[in-house]
């Protein structure tokens, strides 16, 4: 195979991120323009939009969709790819071989305080990459028979379909939110940092609301016959994959199986819209979250990690793990 340079860097220009987002069959929510732009703004600045635009040898092209950070007082700068350990990686419009992929590789490990989460839908990027670092996804393939579906909620003595059928008893029933609940979505997402601890990230209901209103997200919420949310999440579609990046849960209401109840029959919808890929997301560093993901039946999918951090900026980053851990348990303690 002839070997591919990259011959030209450049920042990218708003129209030639929309297209190779929109034009590239591995890309996902994350690595739109919107999803850069909603952290940029959220941050008051301290993040820019950074996309690079690539030119090879052989004329095709590619867009590394980043955020530039400003951090401890500006004195680091680090680049994203993608913002808040998301998916990152390249997009194209034009066919990338191995050759292509390598040759990005090469360029994104060179980068100095750099962050990459790899895309799991690119096996380009996953092939080529050889690091112990990383997490995991949960995905269910959703081109495969309804039958198969079924064969996997009933793996385990205690079956998906039965705690379905516990939340169907107490009258559960699921709906699309409305910006009015939000309020009492983001209550449930209190009630879960602090059943987690604080858990590894936490975000302001800007962030919540300013999501409502994205081209490609849909808040769900299960709800109880006496018209209080039990349970909740927000999915981020695009092409023929939709993640789940938020689910919520009151602690009390856990017992009527409302996780089950929401996931089984969101699989389903999703699969009847034609997409191909239900994605349960990383879990943040929660075993117990990763445990309930595998008896939910979902395939667990590698996500390996590139971290090129300088002296300075490792030093200074677990400095700040202790400021946010207690900045979380301030807020949650406040909410209580």
């Amino acid at each position: 195979m002839m070997r591919v340079e990259i011959d030209q860097v450049r920042h990218a220009a708003a129209e030639e991120w929309d297209n190779a987002h929109s034009g590239s069959p591995f890309a996902t929510f994350f690595h739109a323009r919107a999803w850069a732009e909603l952290w940029s703004d959220i941050s008051g600045g301290r993040r820019t939009p950074a996309a690079r635009h690539l030119t090879f040898s052989d004329g095709a092209t590619a867009v590394v969709p980043m955020v530039l950070s400003r951090r401890f007082l500006g004195a680091i700068n680090v680049y994203e790819s993608s913002v808040e350990g998301t998916y990152g990686g390249w997009i194209s419009q034009c066919e990338l071989h191995h050759g292509h992929a390598r040759s990005l590789v090469s360029y994104l490990r060179t980068q100095s305080d750099l962050e990459w989460l790899m895309n799991p839908l690119d096996y380009g990027q996953r092939s080529l990459v050889s690091t112990t670092t990383g997490t995991r996804t949960w995905m269910f393939d959703l081109g495969e028979e309804e039958q198969s579906l079924e064969q996997r909620w009933r793996r385990h003595k205690a079956t998906v379909l039965r705690k379905v059928r516990t939340a169907e008893k107490h009258g559960l029933h699921q709906r699309r939110i409305e910006a009015s609940d939000l309020d009492e979505f983001y209550e449930l997402y209190l009630d879960c940092q602090r059943r987690w601890g604080g858990g590894s990230s936490f975000y302001p209901i800007e962030a919540f609301r300013r999501l409502f209103s994205l081209d490609g997200s849909e808040y769900w919420g299960v709800f109880h016959p006496d018209g209080r949310m039990v349970c909740g999440n927000l999915m981020l579609s695009h092409n023929t994959h939709a993640v789940c990046w938020a689910a919520v849960a009151r602690t009390a209401d856990l017992g009527m199986r409302p996780y089950e109840y929401m996931y089984l029959n969101q699989i389903l919808d999703y699969r009847k819209r034609g997409y191909r890929w239900y994605d349960l997301n990383p879990s943040g560093g929660h075993s117990g979250v990763d445990q309930f993901k595998q008896r939910l039946g979902a395939d667990p999918v590698p996500c390996f990690q590139v971290r090129n951090q300088s002296p300075s900026h490792r030093l200074a980053e677990r400095a700040m793990a202790g400021i946010r851990r207690r900045r979380a348990e301030s807020v949650l303690k406040a909410a209580a």
